[in-house]
């Protein structure tokens, strides 16, 4: 199974969110028979986040996660 997570900030909204689910979908560029996508609402992790120097390290903001998901 493999599953893969992409990140939309809140300034997208949920249309460019779900524009960018879109394209894993039947007819999208990326499609992949047997893709299942779904977009949750939620914090995401700011730009930087992971890097410890970084002022930003371990915060979050509100945002878009697009899930796709595939067994083939």
């Amino acid at each position: 199974m493999r599953k893969d997570v992409y990140l939309s900030c809140e300034a997208n909204g949920i249309k460019g969110a779900e524009r960018a689910a879109n394209r894993h979908r039947p007819g999208g560029d990326l499609y992949r028979p047997g893709n299942r996508v779904r977009v949750e609402h939620g914090n995401i992790p700011q730009w930087g986040s992971a890097i410890p120097t970084s002022r930003t390290y371990g915060k979050t903001e509100p945002g878009y996660r697009i899930i796709v998901e595939n067994d083939n």
